[in-house]
């Protein structure tokens, strides 16, 4: 089950591919986070 803050970095994915830098940024911040 994904978190709130797993989603977000995934929308930005699917909108914009510029976004997945910081995407991938946000992403690790919410494994650390877990």
């Amino acid at each position: 089950m994904m978190t709130t803050a797993e989603q977000i970095p995934f929308q930005l994915i699917l909108n914009s591919g510029n976004a997945r830098s910081f995407a991938m940024e946000a992403l690790q911040f919410a494994k650390q986070g877990k």
